[in-house]
């Protein structure tokens, strides 16, 4: 499915009104997987695998898209967590700031990592490290990884 918007009229779409996305918490051997973001909103920081969803695109669809796009890995098992809300005063194109619709989804994955331009790193965590780093991370992703369950 290619459906892709023109920068300008992304940018504009952005600066007017939320954007339907999904968040996957990706679930190995019980880690979950961060990567640390090249664009904004949240450059630098790890993040979980995600993104917009593509108009006509069915929800099951865009998270296997972005799970492949983004660190080239197969998913099984997708199921839906909740719906959240994602705010930042910046956004790929600067201070326009972003909204975001979200349905986080946890699904568990195979083959190996092969990260997209999106991301400069990744990293398997698992609960010891994520109960000594939470404090790290943007309240959202600790919100999706404890809501995921994974490390109960």
């Amino acid at each position: 499915m290619e459906n892709k918007l023109s920068a300008k009229l992304y940018e504009q779409i952005l600066d007017n009104m939320p954007v339907a996305c999904i968040d996957i918490v990706v679930c190995k051997n019980r880690k979950i997987l961060l990567i640390k973001r090249n664009n904004q909103p949240e450059k630098g920081n790890w993040w979980i695998v995600g993104g917009r969803i593509l108009k006509n695109e069915k929800l099951a669809d865009a998270v296997k898209r972005k799970v492949k796009e983004e660190v080239g890995l197969y998913i099984e098992n997708a199921r839906f967590l909740y719906p959240d809300e994602y705010f930042s005063e910046k956004s790929i194109f600067g201070g326009i700031g972003t909204h975001s619709t979200v349905f986080i989804y946890l699904v568990d994955a195979k083959g190996e990592i092969k990260l997209d331009s999106t991301s400069s790193e990744y990293q398997w965590v698992d609960k010891e490290w994520f109960r000594k780093n939470k404090s790290e991370l943007q309240n959202y992703v600790v919100r999706a990884i404890e809501n995921s369950d994974v490390f109960k």
